[in-house]
């Protein structure tokens, strides 16, 4: 999984090296920097990384959104590729030649109405066909379906998500875009979590026509109750690790949108 990594260098009569720091995100293929060993006493030597490795063996470009990322920065919906948008590359298509808004719905009805392949371009790729969306190296883009997403990425069991968007090698499949989503996973300690995402239309301002015609708001309500937990495998002395999440929609849509034009009289 996305973390943080130590590489440890020992041999008799040296001195052992260990260097940490080392971020590996996923779909990277890094190389260590040299590691010499000193002759001498059994010592060890620890070296902490400044900053992230550079990649010299590849001339991908890639993006990263992190766990801190996905948590912070504000959703509408339960897509996580929604937060795409903020990524350099990005644009949103249009929904129609008179329309400006995007064309992919922020409050998912369904899980083909993900960001990718339903109103998100990066790096001029075609809206439909041009991105596959991998949920831990599964891809997820349906074919047969005008190549919209048969699954949402949950935010909330997201550790990271990596966007190859050009110049990566032969070795990694699909293309010409890449998201690649990973899942969280247990640790060597027990953690969980409970949530209640929740919106409601009831402090949303009326639009100007249903005030004309005294039309009331409709109520609109998207609640999203779900937990998640996770940890070692109980008698196994921490050698494997679970972890699992649920999340229930509960959707009320309210009155259907309804669209206007001028009347001549």
């Amino acid at each position: 999984m996305p973390s943080t990594y130590s590489v440890k260098a020992s041999a008799k009569t040296f001195q052992g090296t260990e260097v940490k720091g080392i971020v590996l995100h996923a779909g990277d293929s890094i190389e260590v920097p040299a590691i010499s060993l000193t002759v001498g006493a059994e010592t060890t030597v620890t070296v902490e990384a400044a900053a992230d490795l550079i990649l010299t063996d590849t001339g991908a470009r890639t993006d990263v959104l992190d766990s801190q990322q996905i948590e912070n920065l504000a959703l509408e919906g339960r897509d996580t590729t929604e937060l795409l948008k903020v990524l350099p590359g990005a644009t949103t298509v249009s929904s129609g030649l008179t329309q400006n808004s995007p064309m992919f719905s922020d409050l998912n009805i369904s899980a083909g109405s993900s960001a990718v392949g339903s109103g998100i371009n990066i790096n001029g790729a075609v809206n439909r066909g041009g991105t596959a969306l991998l949920a831990d190296g599964a891809n997820v883009i349906d074919p047969g379906d005008m190549a919209s997403s048969i699954s949402v990425i949950n935010p909330d069991m997201t550790a990271e998500v990596t966007v190859q968007a050009s110049n990566f090698g032969a070795d990694t499949p699909f293309g010409p875009v890449v998201i690649n989503t990973t899942s969280k996973s247990g640790s060597d300690h027990y953690h969980g979590e409970a949530y209640f995402d929740a919106r409601n239309s009831v402090l949303n301002a009326n639009d100007w026509a249903d005030n004309h015609q005294g039309i009331p708001q409709g109520p609109q309500s998207y609640y999203y109750p779900g937990g998640n937990f996770g940890g070692p495998v109980p008698g196994l002395r921490r050698h494997l690790f679970f972890w699992d999440g649920f999340e229930k929609w509960l959707q009320n849509q309210g009155k259907k949108a309804r669209r206007t034009r001028p009347t001549r009289r």
